[in-house]
């Protein structure tokens, strides 16, 4: 089994024992889901978010619907990641290209390791795909500043980047679309394969788990497609290189 498969199954344990322990939460499990958030992160970065109430109140603002300001789910994501940096030689990049897909299907992997060739996938924009992991970490926060609000047809909010997929060492799930029981990490879709890496021989976990819960929403005809973006300003670091 390959590194990728072992995080797979690990993460997917790990969320199946959460569902197999609602039951000693009591009946309000389900009521309570809607209007709740799980914390998905790595336990091997160098740096998380600083502040809790931070990550507290990107979940309040993004995520969670509130009843005294008649939001309904539309108006809410049901992802939030952070922006994932690495520093080499006092230099900021993005870190986490396996995860990331920008809207509408820009995979942002590098061309070498890719199985699908830059440019390949439908939708695919192959010139933000050339960007570096420097220049991407520059278009996040230039993105996460536009004051229109708007990218890839999805009302964003001013530092908000609407992605198609991310994880970032971190992300925030709304709690019910997290437990959707059709979606599994390690529950491959056939067209997961098209963001398969060359040298692992496997989609990253993230964008298998996202892409399914983009596939089942998108049935639902009240909480439309799967709404997942980066808040550049929601930081964690990867790796440290002097």
């Amino acid at each position: 089994i390959n590194r990728i498969a072992k995080i797979e199954r690990s993460r997917e344990y790990q969320r199946q024992q959460l569902l197999q322990n609602k039951i000693s939460w009591g009946s309000t499990f389900w009521d309570w889901k809607l209007h709740s958030v799980i914390g998905v992160l790595d336990l091997d970065l160098f740096a998380y978010p600083p502040s809790l109430s931070d990550v507290v109140q990107t979940a309040a603002q993004y995520i969670i619907p509130s009843e005294s300001t008649g939001d309904d789910d539309t108006n809410k994501f049901h992802a939030i990641c952070a922006n994932g940096l690495q520093v080499s030689d006092g230099r900021r990049s993005y870190y986490d290209t396996f995860s990331t897909i920008l809207l509408p299907n820009t995979w942002l992997h590098k061309n070498s390791d890719r199985v699908t060739a830059r440019g390949a996938l439908e939708g695919e924009n192959a010139t933000l795909g050339k960007m570096s992991q420097t220049q991407t970490l520059q278009w996040f926060l230039k993105k996460g500043k536009e004051s229109d609000g708007h990218y890839g047809g999805m009302e964003a909010g001013e530092g908000i980047v609407p992605v198609r997929s991310c994880f970032n060492g971190f992300t925030l799930y709304r709690a019910d679309v997290y437990f959707d029981p059709r979606c599994r990490y390690d529950l491959y879709n056939q067209k997961d394969a098209l963001y398969m890496s060359r040298s692992e021989l496997h989609t990253c976990e993230h964008i298998v788990f996202n892409e399914c819960l983009g596939r089942v929403l998108a049935e639902k005809s009240v909480d439309g497609n799967f709404r997942i973006a980066v808040k550049p300003d929601l930081l964690t670091l990867w790796h440290l290189i002097n």
